[in-house]
């Protein structure tokens, strides 16, 4: 990940018996430079698949399968209600139907084997409305149901109280593959397409990002009142190992992610908070500077560089004007203006700068590090 720039502040000294401002320089570069669109607020890591798990009737839990933590497979039982009076129905029914089948070319006619197949095709459907299973693998992120207390179905779950205490019997969430549904402002829809890639920035796993990609943005803007006008964005998380294919915007390692500590989804968590930087254009051998040393009057935008400046020694401020490219907080592409190898001053009081000005200059070189 580029470091990020903090400028140094500015100070006096003296130097062959005249006073000169000391100012902190970086020389001129190239190399890669992106230009971003960033979420407005951080979004939720959400699962492939989620589910809240009630029993579809009411009845008393005779037995809970899984704890908080276990991985089940799809259909496994997580939760047995009270049901032997729907067993011994089962057992009853089959019985008929077997009976009434030998009895097939002497006695029982068709239509009566056919009801008691109705009959026990009913009594099954019956019987296993008192399993809950899992709708598909996954892992049981909560769990609410204790042995022996009654559940009430999935009809007061929807009214907010069909789990113990109104929560779901079972939490259940597909994390085989995790996603980011963050929001950006509107000016910015029409830059985002699917398959950009992303830095993902977890809010609770010290300044370590994960790779992403676009998968779909909603189709329409946020109009709430009284709320910013926004796009629902969607990205999927990726392994730290992902390569993707080269694109017309930037190739297949975003530099943004190049030098960066990447967490494997593995190590994420559903729910946790995640700010989103979305890269949107690349220019892979551009003249780039520190956004921080940009000044800028109307529509003009300039810099101040040090003319016959070497690190220790003195030189004079000239003000350059510049046409800037593509960018982001960080870095920004420089068209028209600076050449690499001219040193650009990082200012921190405008007000001490002036064209013509004897300063003493501080290079420092590692203060655009990159990729």
């Amino acid at each position: 990940m580029t470091k990020a720039i903090v400028p140094i502040a500015l100070t006096l000294f003296v130097a062959s018996g005249c006073e000169r401002l000391a100012v902190t320089a970086i020389r001129v570069g190239r190399g890669p430079v992106e230009s971003t669109v960033t979420s407005v607020e951080a979004g939720v890591v959400e699962p492939l698949h989620k589910a809240n798990l009630a029993s579809p009737v009411s009845g008393r839990i005779v037995k809970v399968n899984c704890e908080e933590g276990d991985r089940v497979p799809a259909g496994a039982v997580v939760i047995e209600l009270e049901n032997h009076l729907e067993k011994l129905r089962v057992d009853e029914t089959a019985s008929d139907l077997a009976r009434l089948r030998k009895m097939r070319d002497d006695v029982a006619t068709e239509e009566q084997i056919e009801d008691a197949d109705f009959a026990h095709q009913r009594a099954l459907e019956n019987y296993d409305r008192t399993l809950i299973r899992a709708p598909f693998a996954g892992l049981v992120a909560e769990v609410n149901a204790r042995v022996g207390e009654m559940t009430f179905g999935s009809m007061a779950l929807a009214l907010g109280g069909g789990g113990v205490g109104g929560a779901p019997l079972i939490y259940l969430v597909d994390d085989s593959k995790l996603f980011v549904e963050a929001e950006i402002d509107e000016t910015d829809v029409f830059r985002v397409q699917p398959s950009q890639p992303v830095k993902v920035t977890l809010g609770g796993v010290d300044q370590r990002i994960l790779r992403a990609r676009v998968v779909s943005m909603s189709p329409a803007v946020s109009t709430d009142e009284g709320e910013s006008r926004t796009a629902e964005v969607k990205v999927e998380l990726l392994s730290p190992g992902y390569q993707a294919p080269p694109s017309g915007n930037g190739g297949s390692s975003p530099s943004l992610l190049d030098s960066s500590i990447l967490v494997d989804p593995s190590e994420v968590l559903v729910g946790m908070s995640a700010d989103l930087e979305i890269i949107v254009k690349r220019a892979s051998d551009a003249v780039r500077i520190p956004t921080t040393s940009i000044l800028d009057r109307g529509a003009e935008k300039f810099v101040y560089i040090v003319k016959g400046g070497k690190a220790g020694l003195g030189g004079q401020l000239e003000r350059r004007k510049i046409v800037t490219g593509i960018g982001n907080w960080d870095l920004m592409g420089v068209t028209s203006g600076l050449a690499p190898g001219d040193l650009v001053v990082i200012p921190t009081d405008v007000k001490l700068l002036a064209d013509g000005l004897e300063v003493q200059v501080v290079v420092d070189d590692a203060r655009l590090d990159g990729p």
